[in-house]
């Protein structure tokens, strides 16, 4: 082991030494980096939860949206879109688990282990690139969800009473 010393003799402090390897935030960022190529390379773990998750708003709204009555005086959209909202979240959410495992079983885990890099910039970069997918999928729901809101329900007519 080698000590640093200053010109006068004395030994400096061990502040005074640089720590070998990339910071947390160049690591954080180069990690963040890779997944979002990740995803630009696998394009269905981008477009796959945003495209589930507005089929079934358009389906659940357009489809089913005249046959369900709340049964009070709010529609059913009123429930619809905080729930797909949620839903997105989760669906989305779904990823994560996925490319942690896929990562672990390829080595990706053993080979940043091995780099001089903080261990926690590891999964701070995952969590910001899964958190920008999140929000990207959010945004796309929030939109379709506001332009689904300030349609009009489709309604059945009212039936008539049966003739005596």
């Amino acid at each position: 082991m080698t000590t640093l010393t200053t010109p006068k003799g004395r030994i400096a402090p061990p502040s005074a030494a640089r720590a070998a390897g990339a910071s947390f935030l160049t690591a954080t960022g180069q990690t963040a980096k890779r997944t979002i190529l990740q995803y630009a390379r696998t394009p269905q773990l981008l477009v796959l939860p945003t495209i589930t998750a507005a089929l079934f708003l358009l389906i659940f709204r357009y489809v089913f949206g005249g046959a369900i009555h709340t049964g009070g005086p709010h529609a059913y959209v009123d429930f619809l879109i905080p729930g797909f909202l949620a839903q997105t979240v989760v669906w989305t959410a779904m990823n994560i688990p996925a490319g942690m495992a896929e990562d672990s079983t390829l080595g990706v885990h053993d080979r940043l282990r091995s780099l001089p890099i903080p261990r926690a910039a590891v999964m701070t970069g995952r969590s910001l690139a899964d958190s920008a997918l999140n929000i990207f999928a959010l945004a796309v729901t929030a939109g379709l969800s506001s332009q689904s809101a300030s349609t009009p329900t489709p309604t059945r007519p009212p039936s008539s009473p049966p003739s005596p």
